[in-house]
């Protein structure tokens, strides 16, 4: 993946979080998406990809769907 800004992978982390939660408000978003950005692992992958790694757990109980 090519190099994006900590700021552009932010906001497109946020959305790929709203995508999956719509009830959740913008904000709070904004800062889980901060707080992907400071793990490693997901840092390094394009945004809508940490977003599924990261939502994965809460897929496989049921919190959230699909």
């Amino acid at each position: 993946m090519e190099q994006v800004t900590d700021d552009l992978w932010i906001a497109a982390c946020a959305h790929w979080l709203q995508v999956q939660w719509r009830t959740v408000a913008p904000e709070d978003l904004h800062q889980v998406a901060e707080q992907l950005a400071h793990e490693p692992e997901l840092r390094a992958m394009p945004p809508v990809d940490a977003v599924a790694h990261w939502l994965e757990p809460m897929r496989r109980t049921g919190s959230i769907r699909p």
